[in-house]
């Protein structure tokens, strides 16, 4: 059962940014910010994202990620987002996740100089190759990342998205939604959830 506290399905969905629509900017626009606050340049390769626009900057010798904020997208999260990768390149350097490149003025996330409402650039680091294989390999990737940040508190840390476990709750209502043995499984999931696992304790 849902906790009547907790945000529904629907609130999650706007509180996460995910029902925003996200007009995509002229690549033009881009590769001048990368340019003026980078000292970037290349071709911009699109590449699909949930809810921001993403891109590989193909520069002459390496390639770059390239995020622009979703209009749905709060600066804080961004911000939350970018402390994170500060801090596991400070703790787990061997990890394989993105690093965050500042710009030519030292700062890690820049506005676009396009249409309202505001978009924000950031650069990191392209990892090239495939996920973990295999439960043992990803597992042991989790792992090092929960060791990892099993220290960091960071801005905003607290804010309410959808993937949060403490609201795994709210997808009851979608059961309805679900058919055959996938509704078995959904809903044996849930319900064993709900019964073993108490939300408001868990450490997310």
């Amino acid at each position: 059962m849902r906790n009547p506290t907790m945000p529904g399905f629907r609130e999650l969905v706007t509180l996460s940014g995910l029902d925003a629509v996200t007009k995509h900017l002229d690549e033009a626009l881009v590769l001048a910010a990368l340019r003026d606050v980078y000292g970037l340049s290349g071709r911009l390769e699109r590449v699909a994202s949930e809810k921001d626009e993403t891109f590989v900057l193909h520069a002459v010798d390496t390639r770059h990620l390239v995020k622009v904020s979703g209009e749905g997208e709060a600066r804080e999260d961004l911000i939350l987002q970018t402390q994170v990768l500060r801090h596991l390149a400070r703790t787990a350097p061997d990890l394989p996740v993105p690093v965050v490149r500042s710009g030519v003025d030292g700062a890690d996330m820049h506005e676009i100089a396009a249409p309202a409402p505001k978009r924000l650039l950031r650069v990191l680091s392209y990892l090239p190759g495939e996920p973990p294989s295999g439960n043992a390999s990803f597992g042991g990737v989790h792992a090092q990342l929960t060791h990892a940040l099993a220290g960091f508190r960071g801005e905003h840390q607290d804010r309410t998205l959808i993937w949060d476990l403490r609201h795994v709750g709210a997808l009851f209502p979608l059961l309805d939604t679900v058919k055959g043995a996938d509704f078995v499984l959904a809903h044996d999931v849930l319900q064993e959830f709900a019964l073993r696992v108490r939300p408001d304790d868990l450490d997310t």
